[in-house]
């Protein structure tokens, strides 16, 4: 948990740190990098969707991989974690206990994020998001070539 939780910061950095937010009309955006403890590089596909919401798959080569949802309103959550369902495109929707975030959001670490960011690169249109009677919708335009550029970077195979 203390794991995903430093995820969620190297994410929220990362996304700081290269800039302002993105038009929907091209959402996806990767940043690679790499962490000054120890010199591993990390990559960080992200989009910002409706209200400010943002979707990211983090990794670190040989190290963390986590795939989050943070909104911007307060969401206090006191279990470590919540049901979330999602659905890709028009798949039947997928129900999952993702760990909550301390940024006011959720997500996934290891391979369950993995399986997810693979079903983002691969999808068409849409990624659709809903916890505790919140939906959002992220657009997956772009998603393909920043999320499989992370993959590579970080030598994810699977």
């Amino acid at each position: 948990m203390q794991r995903f939780c430093l995820c969620g910061i190297l994410i929220a950095g990362a996304i700081a740190y290269s800039g302002t937010a993105i038009a929907q009309s091209t959402p996806w955006q990767l940043h690679l990098g790499t962490d000054p403890k120890n010199d591993a590089l990390q990559a960080v596909a992200w989009t910002k969707g409706p209200d400010g919401a943002t979707l990211a798959f983090f990794c670190e080569k040989g190290g963390d991989i986590a795939l989050t949802v943070q909104v911007q309103y307060i969401d206090f959550r006191v279990d470590t974690t919540r049901i979330v369902r999602w659905r890709v495109d028009k798949s039947p929707p997928v129900q999952q206990d993702w760990y909550n975030s301390s940024k006011s959001g959720a997500g996934l670490a290891g391979r369950p994020a993995i399986q997810v960011a693979k079903q983002l690169a691969d999808a068409k249109d849409r990624f659709v998001v809903e916890s505790a009677g919140t939906t959002v919708v992220f657009s997956t335009a772009g998603a393909n070539g920043a999320i499989r550029k992370a993959l590579a970077a970080c030598a994810i195979v699977e």
